[in-house]
């Protein structure tokens, strides 16, 4: 009895943005109280909702996989060192080296801005740092995948803007720029392993890699999380916000202004889309119209269009 209770409110609460009297006062929903925005919204968030905890607990086991796969490689030739990362170099038909630094953290990685490569020589576990120690170097397929993040040319440039692009929208758009990245990073790594370290230490290695993998295709549970624009989005369409900031009991202040600038010029429009804040307002008064593909172009962001 008490489940049905709960779902019977729980199915109230989510109905009321949709169709409630408030939707057609305070700008989350259309003249009709109708929001094509918010029926996106319920079932998306009540997917992430149950996936968050299920990829935490996925991704959990992930460091002490890393580690353990990265025994195998040492099982076969020498890791390279300072002294020895010259031939690295060579083998991989590097012509132009980033600089290279040997560190005491676990990671290895490859820094665009300041093209600097680290090799970490530690592990990425505690238990991992208190059993396994110190590296004794960079094992080859570690080597060779960073080597392949710095590699200039236009297939590594394309990627790498596209990576820039996804960092500034955040979410699933940085997620899948970073899977393809790595992916092809990895799959240059493999390649050189089995070619210029052979057969023995390519086939040791690929545990290591597709343990690294993993940790890039699985998930983390912010890249469910939607960019910041759409959170500011959703303040101007809240009532309370609007309230408590413009003491504008009806939410009609972000949408009378937002109205005054989709009226002006496509250059003028596109100067306030610029500014989050004037965006806030268009897009309220977007989600305003009867039109469903002004909600949907409000709901995702996309310019409006016009004269």
């Amino acid at each position: 009895m008490a489940e049905t209770n709960y779902i019977a409110t729980l199915l109230d609460l989510m109905k009321a943005p949709l169709f409630g009297e408030l939707a057609k006062q305070y700008g989350y929903g259309a003249r009709k109280g109708f929001d094509i925005a918010d029926i996106i919204d319920v079932p998306s968030r009540a997917v992430k909702g149950a996936v968050t905890p299920l990829l935490s607990m996925a991704r959990k086991p992930l460091s002490p996989i890393i580690d353990l796969a990265g025994l195998l490689p040492t099982l076969s030739g020498d890791p390279y060192t300072p002294e020895t990362i010259g031939k690295a170099l060579e083998k991989a038909g590097v012509t132009k080296s980033p600089k290279i630094r040997f560190t005491e953290s676990g990671e290895a990685r490859w820094s665009p801005s300041r093209d600097i490569l680290e090799l970490g020589m530690g592990r990425h576990t505690k238990l991992g740092k208190k059993i396994l120690g110190k590296r004794k170097g960079a094992e080859p397929v570690t080597v060779f995948e960073e080597l392949a993040h710095a590699r200039g040319g236009k297939v590594r440039s394309a990627i790498q803007s596209l990576m820039e692009k996804g960092r500034e929208k955040g979410g699933m758009p940085q997620y899948l720029s970073r899977l393809l990245e790595e992916t092809r990073a990895k799959g240059v790594s493999a390649k050189n392993v089995f070619t210029k370290e052979g057969m023995a230490e390519g086939l040791l290695s690929l545990p290591s890699l597709l343990a690294t993998l993993a940790s890039y295709a699985i998930p983390h549970p912010e890249h469910l999380k939607d960019p910041e624009e759409r959170h500011r989005m959703r303040r101007y369409q809240d009532a309370e916000w609007l309230a408590l900031n413009y003491e504008d009991p009806s939410g009609q202040y972000a949408i009378d202004r937002g109205q005054e600038m989709l009226g002006r010029t496509r250059d003028l429009r596109e100067n306030y889309w610029e500014n989050l804040v004037h965006q806030g307002y268009m897009r309220a008064a977007m989600a305003q119209s009867a039109n469903p593909l002004n909600q949907l172009a409000a709901y995702f962001g996309i310019k409006p269009l016009g004269r």
